[in-house]
């Protein structure tokens, strides 16, 4: 397979508003990463994927129509299907999508720039030298994650009646998917670029009004340290709608005053992150140091399919119209699934069945609506049932029993 990349810093000149918190509405006081782009273009057997990284809460569809005008005009093989672009999420970085302007401002000088940027550096891929690459690929699991969907159970005045509501905190007892997968591209015996995914939502920090591309950027800088300031890091997130770090430690009496409600919402501290963000550089370099899959056999698919929001939303109304479903492989070993949307962990299971090999699952692509919750998460409500509609500059509520509407797109990108 050949590998050609690039990377571009896509960090502000000035300061900004930054994207994730509607409280948050004066521009950055520092700079604690920088953020980036970085792109990679794999070849094999005359078939290509373009896949875009970057560093914001989310993206938007005016970039891929960017990317795409640009290519067309230099009559590049990139289509829409060829095409892979991904937010990290990090909620310190500028608002690049306009149609979520509650979530921060958007820069509109900002963004031009930018999404011109990242275009012209996509159809420069085409004028460097590929390398010929194989891959190795690690899979391992990263304990300090944790679903913030929690029950809480309230007495109303009559002992017997009890209710309860979902709220925003840590739910030590329920599980989710905590896989961590790292894929290093070769060419010879030099590691030229490193891809990886974890399900967690960027949202804990030192400096809450300081530009970042929070746990993303740190691992980036850790891992050049040992491979070099040119190699390229692709992060790609998971389906992490309900997912955030943990900090708490575990011990009965943690886990207890977490589901009484006594531990309110994420409580840490900064020295809390840092020691956070430690552990999960440990836990990649000793799944790094590991024997990993090596790959050398490609076979580059792109699919994709779409489901209308109506399907979903009762009286939907919006300016997305789409929940878009890609699938990609780079081989028969990387499987890769895409939604654009902050999709609940829940769904790697209803969906594992349905394929015939392992997928990777991944989301915050696109045009990203919103939250993709569960039918059983729909019937509970909470933030990633209704609680985002206004957020996100969307009206509705969710019908029941979507997940067929979602199992009928994914059905589609797959294989015959």
């Amino acid at each position: 397979m050949l590998f050609t990349h690039t990377t571009i810093d896509i960090t502000p000149d000035q300061p900004l508003s930054l994207a994730g918190w509607s409280n948050r509405i004066e521009p950055y006081t520092a700079v604690e990463s920088r953020l980036e782009a970085n792109l990679a273009l794999f070849e094999y057997a005359s078939k290509y994927i373009l896949v875009v990284c970057i560093d914001s809460l989310f993206v938007s569809n005016k970039l891929r129509l960017e990317i795409l005008n640009h290519c067309e005009a230099k009559n590049l093989p990139i289509n829409s299907e060829s095409l892979l672009i991904y937010a990290s999420h990090t909620h310190f970085a500028p608002n690049i999508d306009e149609l979520k302007p509650d979530l921060g401002t958007p820069d509109l000088n900002y963004i031009s720039k930018t999404f011109e940027k990242i275009a012209f550096a996509a159809t420069d891929l085409f004028n460097k030298k590929a390398e010929h690459v194989s891959a190795v690929h690690n899979k391992g699991r990263f304990e300090q994650t944790i679903n913030r969907r929690r029950k809480t159970w309230h007495r109303g005045f009559n002992p017997f009646n009890w209710n309860y509501t979902i709220e925003i905190g840590p739910n030590p007892i329920s599980n989710i998917n905590k896989d961590l997968h790292i894929i290093r591209f070769y060419s010879k015996d030099k590691c030229i670029g490193i891809l990886w995914t974890l399900a967690c939502h960027p949202v804990n920090y030192k400096d809450f009004n300081a530009c970042s591309a929070n746990y993303i950027g740190y691992i980036r800088k850790k891992l050049r340290l040992k491979y070099g300031d040119e190699c390229p890091i692709f992060f790609i997130q998971g389906f992490a709608g309900n997912v955030r770090a943990s900090m708490m430690k575990s011990n009965f009496k943690n886990t207890w005053n977490a589901l009484l409600g006594k531990k309110k919402a994420f409580e840490f501290e900064a020295n809390d992150y840092k020691k956070w963000l430690d552990k999960l550089d440990e836990n990649i370099r000793e799944l790094m140091d590991k024997e990993g899959k090596k790959i050398q056999s490609f076979d580059l698919r792109t699919k994709q399919s779409s489901i209308l929001l109506a399907k979903l939303i009762k009286e939907y109304k919006g300016d997305i119209k789409n929940l878009n479903i890609q699938r990609w492989q780079l081989s028969a070993e990387l499987n890769f699934l895409a939604l654009s949307a902050e999709v609940v962990n829940n769904y790697i299971d209803y969906l594992s069945p349905y394929f015939n090999k392992e997928f990777i699952p991944t989301a915050y692509t696109d045009n990203c609506y919103g939250y993709l919750p569960r039918d059983f998460q729909i019937k509970e409500g909470g933030y990633e049932v209704d609680g985002f509609f206004k957020w996100f500059n969307l009206k509705g509520t969710y019908k029941p029993n979507i997940e067929k509407h979602i199992l009928e797109g994914v059905k589609k990108v797959l294989d015959d």
